[in-house]
């Protein structure tokens, strides 16, 4: 028993330890597909029904992270990958302060329902927590 209990604690040690090493771009790499899962399963299946709303002929005119959950996990990927590369063109790194903040962000979509992107009595819907992430998740566009 005294050694079961102290081979956890050196895992519990362990995995603390490796998770404290991780760059904030580690952590925010390791994030994006959380994010970009729980994004597009909320928007495809809270806009489905304003989707069917669109006449079949205009349906393609969709940007096309609406179009399908697969397409919208490509899209928002490709965003992530060109913001990681103009991020690292410029030199700058990513804070430990942007990681976190992006971590709530993902927290919170996670969380969140269809309310929050339904709204249609605010100018800007946006979730709480996810205020920062166009620092993250959006290439500069030239």
């Amino acid at each position: 028993m005294k050694y079961i209990k102290i081979i956890m604690l050196l895992s519990v040690v362990v995995l603390a330890l490796e998770n404290c090493s991780k760059s904030p771009e580690q952590k925010i790499l390791e994030l994006g597909p959380r994010f970009q899962l729980a994004f597009c399963s909320k928007v495809i299946e809270c806009g489905k029904e304003e989707i069917e709303k669109i006449p079949p002929k205009y349906r393609n005119t969709l940007p096309a992270f609406l179009q399908s959950n697969e397409a919208c996990v490509t899209y928002f990927k490709e965003n992530f990958d060109q913001a990681r590369e103009q991020r690292k063109l410029k030199k700058e790194e990513a804070t430990p302060e942007m990681a976190q903040e992006f971590e709530k962000c993902v927290s919170a979509l996670e969380k969140s329902t269809c309310d929050m992107f339904q709204r249609k009595e605010t100018k800007h819907t946006g979730i709480p927590g996810c205020e920062g992430l166009p620092k993250i998740a959006q290439p500069d566009i030239p």
